[in-house]
C-alpha cells in the first residue's frame, strides 16, 4: 500500500458499499469495511474475508461501525440518532463498538472508525462529559487491541472537534477526514 492510496467502502454481509471483485477489478488497493451483523464477526468470518482480501491484493485499513436506529434523514434526525451522543443508546452502542474492534483485530486491521455524532457543544455539560468518558474507556480498549479510532468528521465544526480530541486526550484518537459531511452539515 502507498502513501495516501485510493479506498473505497465495501461489507463482509450488510451488502454496502463497492463489491469486492469490483474494487479488485478497478485496481483499488484499500477498503474501509461496514462492520459485519454481529452474529458473524467471529474468526471463521475473519479468516475468510481476510482471504478474499489476500487474493484481491487489498488490504483493509478500518472497520466502520454503524449502529441500529440511525437516520441520516435530516440535520436534527442526525443530531437525534446518530453515534454515541444520543444518551439513550451510548452504553450499548459503545459496546458494540468494543466488539467491532475485536472483530477488526481478527482481521489484523489497525483502525476502527464511527460517526460519533453531533459532539455536544457545552464542554460542561453532563451530556459532553458522559461522551468524554464513554470515548475514553472505548479508546483504550481499542489500544489494548493495538488500533486506533478515527471520528468520521462534520457534524461539528473543525474547531469544536479540535476541543473534542484535546479534551478526550488519547493519543490512539484520529480523525476518518469526510469532506462531503463538512458540506453538508456546514
Amino acid at each position: 500500500m502507498q502513501p495516501w492510496s485510493i479506498g473505497v467502502f465495501t461489507s463482509v454481509d450488510a451488502g454496502l458499499g463497492v463489491h469486492l471483485e469490483v474494487a479488485q477489478e478497478l485496481g483499488i488497493p484499500t477498503v474501509q469495511v461496514h462492520s459485519p451483523h454481529a452474529n458473524t464477526r467471529n474468526q471463521a468470518t475473519a479468516d475468510a474475508f481476510k482471504k478474499k482480501c489476500a487474493d484481491a491484493g487489498i488490504t483493509v485499513t478500518c472497520v466502520f461501525g454503524g449502529f441500529e436506529g440511525e437516520s441520516y434523514a435530516d440535520i436534527e434526525t442526525t443530531a437525534r440518532t446518530v453515534g454515541l451522543v444520543p444518551e439513550a443508546t451510548r452504553l450499548a452502542r459503545a459496546q458494540e463498538m468494543k466488539e467491532i474492534s475485536d472483530f477488526a483485530r481478527l482481521l489484523g486491521c489497525p483502525a476502527v472508525g464511527l460517526h460519533i455524532g453531533f459532539v455536544p457543544a457545552d464542554r460542561n455539560s453532563a451530556s459532553y462529559q458522559g461522551l468524554l468518558a464513554t470515548t475514553r474507556d472505548l479508546l483504550d480498549h481499542v489500544a489494548r487491541n493495538g488500533q486506533n479510532l478515527h471520528l468520521e468528521t462534520g457534524q461539528e465544526t473543525a474547531d469544536h472537534l479540535l476541543e473534542f480530541i484535546h479534551d478526550v486526550d488519547r493519543p490512539n484518537l484520529f480523525i476518518n477526514f469526510d469532506p462531503a459531511n463538512m458540506i453538508l452539515y456546514g
